[in-house]
């Protein structure tokens, strides 16, 4: 049969939000082709088990058979239910063998109602399964091998779809690559949820993207996707299954709390809790110059930038590239920002690609300039420079791509911090006169920027400020973020300083944030980040750090490779080594990390910092299973510090002098390139389900002991059952002692990074 060949398989859902319930839905899709693996045994017990190990509420399965001959003349569906532990709903779509093969639903709840509508299909008839829950609908289909059938296909689902009010998902074995005119059609009124690019068939070596998980946007519903993956099983069918957990929108009265009323209501949402990896993308103005550090704009009106050495090279490489100070002050940067090669779904779909689970986009910078299209402020990259809606286009492109969207801003400080632009030379040719700070709208006549006013750049000048004047410009702020927050439908709001912008302003601003997510999810579904300590509903921010040991709440460590906007001034800071070190440690110790990738000003990610996020981007996806969805165990690491304490191969104590040293080379607490390698011993830990998983962060072939995993340690771990290394399929020795856990490691590993085991048992 032509469909063998094929190995087709969609799957098709509709969802609603359940206001009191569980916000979001673990998701599968899984073409089982009737219990038969690529062996050529028969097993059912195989295909329960790679379904069990990924706890779908809901699974699409396609090429069921029931009481065919080949299978034995047993009811395959119902077999897998009994194993699974969840409810069937079966829609046969031929007479074949002696029975029925077609397709099925296995789910934790008894739908409402089922309705199966034929589809298209000249090969052989094809079906859409349709099972109504209270809260949402799933439909599963099987689609045809010929284009026109399955273009005929889509266009009936979308008038089944076209008064559905509720979210809908549609996923699975389309029979279409991604660049196909069927994806095409599905993709004007649909998303895809499960990246579109992963392969998925044959199994057993992957070399085509088939199967998907989509999502129906076309009345309105938005999705998050907290994780998405192809499953890695490469012989239980000859498809591999596609996995998503996504959160919905759905509906709730139209009503703004009060800070004390939201606080009774928040809790930290999944999709940021367990996404644990996020890439926030930083362009703007500051892009254009090469060097001059990342407070450019300030740096390039101090001729002495005293203590804060990474803005040296700003000044003089202003006056050489542009021109002085005095006549081509800030204003020509942003004219020459043009972000001509910016391509937000390319670098969304590869930020993606590296395990990102989140986007962060640059709305604003100390530099007052807008990368959005502000209704209260003339300065910003639609009106100039690129003319070009930054945040929009990256906002739009996140939404394509399933990801949540969240923004940066940084504004609050910008009047003293444009303090230098009201200044001039104290020395050299150009002594004494004034910068253009201090230029008025009148002085635009004849340049680029006729018809803007310097002053709302830059402030006024500091003499002529007074009390009214700056409260104005707090009310200014305000609403220039809430336009940011609701404009772009904002998930996670990312503010810098220390506390609320301007105080109760900033305040607002997270107000505005959180009841506009409560009118949308029917929960809280947003996040807010600053550094704070003492804030139920903000996650804490350590910038350019790491918590010191676990946190009982989330919070954030953000990083860049040198600058926070590109720049070619110093070397990197971090190597992908540095990265996976720092990863693994924020996330042993329940956090997240937010990786800044500096775009350059024509839009596209350098090649050095690149081959970087490749290289961190196939580590993480070798070993997301300790990463997303995980939890801290009991400690974050063991054999700490051990760096300083091998001695020819043997463990000494640690002289606190050299830990104190050490420390210090490091960014605040961050380790970066300059520091020393960790030993061959430091361990992290994450938990995630009932597995314990073990991060060596510098792995050497040998023997590696861990003495928190022994039976006598004061945490207490179960006996240990077995011991596997992700990314491998190598037997790993290990025993378990009263002082220790001992592992093997072997030489052959899947990178020249930090590797991870997987342990069972350990978990009590």
């Amino acid at each position: 049969m032509r469909w063998k060949t094929f190995f087709s398989l969609l799957f098709l859902c509709l969802l609603t939000f359940n206001v009191d319930g569980q916000s979001t839905l673990r998701l599968m899709s899984y073409n089982i082709r009737h219990g038969a693996g690529l062996d050529e045994r028969l097993d059912f017990d195989r295909i329960a088990e790679v379904i069990n190990r990924e706890h779908p509420d809901v699974v699409a399965l396609q090429e069921v058979d029931s009481v065919t001959q080949r299978i034995g003349g047993c009811d395959l569906l119902g077999e897998l239910g009994k194993l699974t532990g969840m409810q069937q709903v079966y829609a046969p779509a031929i007479s074949f063998d002696g029975g029925k093969y077609g397709i099925g639903l296995l789910c934790r709840k008894k739908p409402l109602a089922i309705r199966r509508v034929p589809l298209p299909g000249r090969e052989e008839p094809r079906m859409l399964l349709i099972a109504e829950f209270e809260d949402y609908v799933f439909c599963c289909t099987h689609l045809s091998l010929t284009e026109e059938d399955q273009l005929a296909s889509v266009e009936k689902i979308g008038k089944l779809l076209e008064n559905e009010k509720k979210p809908v998902f549609l996923a699975g074995d389309l029979n279409a690559e991604p660049d196909s005119p069927t994806m095409k059609a599905l993709q004007k009124k649909f998303v895809i949820l499960t990246g579109g690019k992963e392969m998925t068939i044959p199994a057993d070596n992957p070399q085509s993207c088939i199967d998907y998980i989509l999502g129906y946007m076309a009345n309105g519903s938005r999705y998050q996707v907290t994780t998405n993956y192809v499953v890695n099983e490469p012989v239980a069918s000859d498809h591999r299954p596609v996995f998503v957990n996504v959160s919905v929108a759905g509906t709730h009265p139209e009503q703004d709390l009060s800070w004390d009323e939201l606080q009774k209501e928040y809790q930290f949402p999944e999709w940021y809790t367990e996404a644990r990896f996020g890439i926030w993308a930083t362009i703007g103005p500051q892009s254009v110059p090469r060097l001059g550090g990342g407070w450019y704009a300030r740096h390039m009106f101090m001729q002495d930038v005293g203590s804060q050495t990474f803005g040296r090279n700003a000044y003089a490489y202003h006056l050489k590239v542009f021109g002085p100070q005095s006549q081509k002050g800030y204003t020509e940067v942003i004219h020459q920002w043009k972000a001509e090669r910016l391509n937000t779904d390319s670098l969304v779909a590869y930020f993606k690609s590296l395990g990102a689970r989140y986007l962060v986009v640059h709305a604003n910078h100390h530099d007052h300039f807008d990368n959005f299209a502000s209704t209260y402020h003339p300065w910003n990259s639609v009106n100039m420079g690129p003319h070009k809606d930054i945040v929009g286009l990256f906002e739009q492109s996140a939404r394509k791509y399933g990801l949540p969207f969240g923004v940066s801003s940084h504004d609050d400080r910008f009047l003293n911090w444009w303090l230098p632009a009201f200044g001039a030379d104290t020395s050299g040719p150009y002594k004494g006169i004034p910068y253009e700070g201090r230029m008025t709208k009148a002085d635009g006549n004849g340049k680029w920027w006729e018809g803007y006013d310097p002053a709302q750049l830059y402030g006024l000048p500091p003499e002529q400020r007074t009390q009214e004047y700056e409260r104005k410009i707090k009310e200014n702020y305000l609403l220039r973020q809430q336009e940011l927050v609701t404009k772009y439908k904002v998930d996670l709001l990312w503010v810098d300083g220390y506390g609320f912008p301007y105080g109760n302003y900033g305040k607002e601003v997270f107000r505005t944030l959180f009841n506009n997510s409560l009118k949308q999810y029917g929960k809280i579904n947003a996040v807010g980040i600053a550094k704070v300590d003492n804030e139920s509903m903000l996650v804490r921010d350590i910038e350019a750090g790491v918590a010191d040991s676990i946190l009982p709440y989330p919070w954030d460590g953000i990083f860049t490779f040198t600058h926070w906007f590109y720049k070619e001034d110093d070397p990197l800071m971090h190597n992908a080594r540095t990265v996976i070190e720092l990863l693994s440690d924020i996330v042993s110790k329940n956090g997240n990390m937010l990786l800044n990738v500096e775009l350059k000003a024509d839009g596209t990610i350098a090649p050095e910092h690149k081959k970087i996020l490749d290289e961190v981007g196939q580590w993480v996806r070798i070993n997301s299973k300790a990463i997303y969805g995980s939890r801290p165990w009991t400690v974050y690491g063991d054999n700490l510090n051990s760096c300083l304490r091998n001695v020819e191969r043997h463990i000494v104590n640690a002289d606190a002098g050299q830990v104190l040293e050490e420390a210090q080379k490091e960014n605040f607490n961050a380790r970066t390139v300059n520091s020393t390698p960790y030993g061959s011993d430091e361990v992290r830990f994450t938990v995630c389900g009932s597995k314990l998983y073990v991060i060596v962060l510098n792995p050497e072939s040998g023997t590696i002991r861990v003495p928190v995993l022994g039976f006598g340690s004061s945490e207490h771990p179960g006996k240990i059952s077995s011991v596997r290394m992700l990314g491998s399929q190598q037997n790993i020795s290990f025993s378990q002692s009263e002082d220790n856990l001992s592992m093997d490691i072997p030489d052959e590993r899947p990178t020249s990074y930090a590797v991870v085991f997987e342990v069972d048992g350990a978990i009590n």
